[in-house]
């Protein structure tokens, strides 16, 4: 489902798909990192990213960042509409479990083996 030469573009849903909660860490684990990377420190769960010093040049790499992370692609204004670790992690969990719950079928596979191929992407993508 993911392939780090097409990430998969994600767009706003509510559904969510049952991903192991230990990949939610790596989630929240890949995104803390890829902040700190860019900032030069860790920031606080709650912390504005403004305040963490993502002005709007940081906040275009550290969306490449996450998405290169991740293998995803995420809107331009994500970070704004977004502003802390907490809420971008929210975002994008949601994102992630609602391209998996939308798929029904991909080259011949039906839903449950898709949805063990996004298992598995995500665990190779976080490490």
């Amino acid at each position: 489902v993911w392939v780090q030469e097409a990430p998969v573009v994600l767009t706003s849903q509510t559904q969510s798909a049952p991903i192991p909660a230990m990949q939610h860490a790596a989630v929240v684990r890949e995104i803390s990192e890829a902040i700190a990377l860019v900032v030069g420190s860790d920031v606080e769960a709650h912390q504005p990213l403004l305040e963490a010093g993502v002005d709007s040049l940081a906040a275009v790499e550290l969306r490449e960042a996450i998405g290169s992370r991740l293998g995803v692609e995420m809107p331009a204004t994500a970070l704004f509409d977004h502003p802390t670790l907490d809420s971008l992690t929210a975002f994008l969990w949601e994102q992630i479990g609602s391209v998996a719950a939308e798929v029904t079928s991909i080259g011949g596979m039906d839903r449950a083996a898709v949805l063990q191929e996004v298992e598995e992407a995500i665990a190779l993508a976080v490490g």
